[in-house]
Formats: structure tokens, C-alpha cells, sequence
């Protein structure tokens, strides 16, 4: 059975960094994919794309967490 990646997390926020949490429609417009593509990804069980955290209902995206899983994905183009 394969596991997906660990995509590595911020530490916790600092007093003077608070964490800032984003609706789909602002991680939308942040990464320029359309909403969608955000819960696409998180219907994926293989493979989570983005952490984000839900209450219920509601779907929440931690804006550190997601730069740092977008820092994760890089890739690197050798020519």
C-alpha cells in the first residue's frame, strides 16, 4: 500500500504571525486554479494536493500550509 507524500508544515505561528486562513474562493484567486480544481484535489484519496482543515461543513485553507505545500511540489528543470 503506497502513502502519499508528507508535505512538511510551517511551525506554529509565532505572536507576531498569525496563521491566516483562506476560503476557497481566496486560495482560488492565490494559486490562480479555479474552485473546482481545489475540490477536486480534495477529493482525491491517493494523493492530498493541499492540506486544509474542515469544520463541519466548512473548508478552511491555512495560507502558510498552502505556500508550503506549493514550496513541496517544485520542480526541478534540468536542460
Amino acid at each position: 500500500m503506497s502513502t502519499a507524500p508528507v508535505i512538511p508544515l510551517r511551525p506554529a505561528a509565532q505572536p507576531d504571525s498569525p496563521l491566516v486562513w483562506m476560503t476557497e474562493q481566496e486560495v482560488s484567486e492565490h494559486l490562480k486554479v479555479s474552485i473546482h480544481t481545489l475540490r477536486d484535489w480534495r477529493r482525491k484519496d491517493a494523493v492530498k494536493v493541499l492540506p486544509f482543515h474542515e469544520l463541519g461543513r466548512l473548508i478552511r485553507y491555512e495560507r502558510g500550509e498552502i505556500d508550503a505545500a506549493m514550496r513541496a511540489g517544485r520542480v526541478e528543470v534540468t536542460s
